[in-house]
């Protein structure tokens, strides 16, 4: 009868499973075959806009899913800054686009990706085109963005902020305590600040004097930009902001922050006098998101290169294995390198990282195919947001790093930690009882204290480790080992700190990157981007749409109890993977 049962099951599991494979499959084929999803062809009209909106999410990917419909709670498609910057960069060049209108409103992207956004347009001004910016609301990011316009406009009732850069960090260590879960920390680096929200209720003294450090660079490169960009708002910046001065659309006005209080209606009049069309006729435009179509459609069309640059593309937590679409799996990764290593074709690698970090194993194998490439063809690090701890480690052999003033990287440090369970399996009324061939044979166990031995090893393993890490930094900077300990012990640096203590080579974005690898490989004339990993097929969005949830329920309790909220949850949920040597920023550091 069991063995029926059992059949019975089988069969019912399988023939639910073969359903929906077959419904997955028949729908990919006429979906395929079907004109909903089929590229169209996008035409820019005469004497056109190129209208930028940044209201998408900003990664370091453009990931169009047409699917997301599917899901109430959400929304998979980004916009990634490449992209934007590509776009940006092309249209500059392209005759049929006049100027850029440009409606910044709230940006949810790092400093550092806006940075990269403002510096394209800040040499799309240099071709003689217009940039004209409109919001409704002006966050200080937004505003980075709209001080390059040559005219700023804003809604006569909106809001402005200018108020400076905080960093908060949660911690949730009496969350820990009160469920019974306790931290037991190990660290080299009395910086490594990434395990401090479980294991204390404020920030350390050593985190608090990076930090503030760190943001204060932020907010330095923040000001020169927007003095550079309106020189008639050096003088008193610092007294407005700190003054809280501006704050709505008048106060801005007054300040000189803004050119012109209007509605939209009356914005687009300005747009329509100064591409000289009747106050009647349309606004000939085409959207960022179509501007990025139409060059890929153009790159397909475009004849055959004599080179070629792997712009890979690295984001997210490094993991052991696979990894998925949020983390850098060193198995995928390594593949990755590796193929373009080998391939003749591609004549130089440009390895683009946004990472605080994560596994320190992880991180070594990687950063073993990074200098296996490194022997035999140009390899290029950029830094997006963060490229820190393992982040920075993957970097170390490249041979030329580049990064944004904001870039948060360094971080060179290791901690390790495991979660002590034993009061939550008390409380909760768990037993466990312990049957054991060798004495150590449960190390790692969370429902026993640690023994002396055990301790002994772990640190002895961190220690190592670290050691590892700030070898790899000499020898792949060219700094003696003293200098490394001096930069080391965790601390996380900017991008124009890490300059000048020579943990990067160069300021500058993706395309600051890509055309020292250009030059490297000697093909700055004539190459062609191909980026990895490859974008997913609709049949694989239409596969995960229906399948993969954890996203779905983040964004929904996030559209409920806000960010916070997420972020207590979404580490909460993290711990259990814990265990172990990791080289992390503090990831949960939020600057704003």
């Amino acid at each position: 009868m069991k063995k029926f049962l059992k059949y019975v099951f089988a069969t019912f599991t399988g023939t639910v499973l073969g359903i929906f494979v077959i419904v997955l499959v028949i729908g990919g084929v006429i979906l395929s075959t079907s004109g909903l999803f089929k590229e169209q062809t996008i035409t820019i009209p005469d004497n056109a806009v190129l209208v930028i909106s940044l209201q998408e999410k900003i990664s370091e990917k453009t990931i169009h899913n047409p699917f997301d419909s599917f899901s109430p709670t959400e929304n998979s498609s980004t916009i990634g800054v490449f992209d934007i910057c590509q776009s940006i960069q092309n249209a500059a060049k392209n005759d049929k686009i006049k100027g850029i209108v440009l409606l910044p409103n709230v940006i949810t992207a790092q400093y550092s990706s806006v940075q990269e956004i403002h510096k394209a347009l800040v040499d799309f001004k240099q071709s003689g085109k217009f940039i004209y910016s409109y919001a409704d609301i002006y966050s200080q990011k937004g505003y980075l963005l709209a001080s390059v316009a040559d005219k700023i406009f804003m809604n006569p009732e909106g809001m402005f902020e200018l108020k400076g850069i905080v960093s908060n960090t949660i911690f949730i260590t009496d969350v820990l305590e009160k469920i019974g879960i306790e931290p037991v920390l190990f660290r080299a680096g009395k910086y490594k600040s990434a395990a401090e929200n479980i294991t204390r209720t404020n920030m350390s003294k050593e985190n608090r004097e990076q930090t503030f450090a760190f943001i204060s660079d932020v907010w330095k490169q923040y000001q020169l930009s927007i003095t550079t960009n309106r020189p008639a708002l050096c003088d008193n910046f610092s007294t407005i902001v700190d003054s809280l001065l501006v704050w709505n659309a008048e106060s801005a006005h007054t300040y000189g922050f803004i050119d012109s209080i209007a509605y939209y209606d009356s914005f687009l009049s300005h747009v329509r006098a100064e591409l000289a069309i009747n106050e009647t006729k349309k606004i000939p435009q085409i959207s960022l998101q179509d501007y990025i179509s139409y060059m890929q459609q153009q790159q397909t069309l475009k004849t055959k290169s004599e080179g070629k640059i792997a712009l890979i593309i690295a984001e997210g937590s490094i993991d052991m294995g696979e990894g998925d679409d949020s983390s850098i799996g060193s198995s995928v990764y390594t593949r990755i390198i590796r193929n373009a290593r080998q391939d003749t074709t591609i004549q130089a690698i440009v390895l683009r990282i946004n990472s605080g970090g994560g596994s320190a194993l992880a991180s070594e194998i990687i950063w073993r195919e990074v200098a296996l490439a490194a022997q035999t063809k140009p390899v290029v690090v950029s830094m997006g947001d963060y490229a820190a701890s393992g982040g920075y480690y993957i970097a170390t052999h490249a041979h030329t790093i580049v990064a944004e003033p904001s870039t948060l990287t360094g971080s060179i440090g290791v901690f390790g930690m495991y979660m002590k369970t034993n009061s939550l399996m008390q409380k909760i009324g768990v037993h466990i009882d312990t049957v054991k061939t060798n004495t150590f044979s449960d190390f790692g166990s969370t429902t026993r204290d640690m023994h002396s031995r055990e301790i002994a090893v772990i640190t002895t393993s961190i220690d190592s480790i670290y050691s590892t890490f700030k070898q790899r930094v000499s020898e792949g900077r060219n700094l003696s080992l003293s200098t490394v300990e001096a930069l080391a012990q965790g601390r996380i640096w900017s991008g124009t700190q890490a300059l000048d203590l020579g943990l990067i080579d160069s300021l500058g974005g993706v395309f600051t990157a890509i055309t020292i690898a250009a030059e490297k490989a000697n093909i700055v004339d004539d190459y062609s981007i191909q980026i990895f990993p490859k974008s997913k097929s609709y049949i694989e969005m239409l596969t995960e749409s229906f399948m993969d949830s954890n996203n779905a329920f983040y964004a929904h309790i996030e559209s409920i109890f806000g960010n916070d909220t997420r972020a207590i949850y979404s580490y909460l949920k993290y711990i259990p993977k814990k265990n172990g040597v990791y080289m992390q920023a503090p990831y949960t550091l939020t600057i704003e």
